[in-house]
């Protein structure tokens, strides 16, 4: 994480038992690496000017939404 500018990294985000929601990030976060997307639900997100998150911080996250399919908008 770059504590001099906020950074949207891809997570995977799962709900717990008690309703809370953990996330893991998917790997490296590099804008070339596209294959960290794979597998992803959502965003986790780091506000820059902060350092480090250690395993258990909370942070706020984005998720995905798939309620959408993608249709074919091609003209005829």
């Amino acid at each position: 994480h770059h504590p001099d500018r906020t950074e949207f990294q891809r997570a995977v985000i799962t709900p717990r038992p008690d309703g809370t929601l953990t996330a893991a990030t998917t790997g490296g976060q590099q804008s070339s690496r596209l294959l960290s997307l794979h597998g992803a639900n959502g965003l986790i997100i780091l506000p820059h000017g902060q350092g480090d998150f250690p395993a258990g911080a909370q942070v706020e996250a984005m998720l995905f939404d798939f309620s959408q399919q993608a249709t074919d908008k091609t003209p005829t």
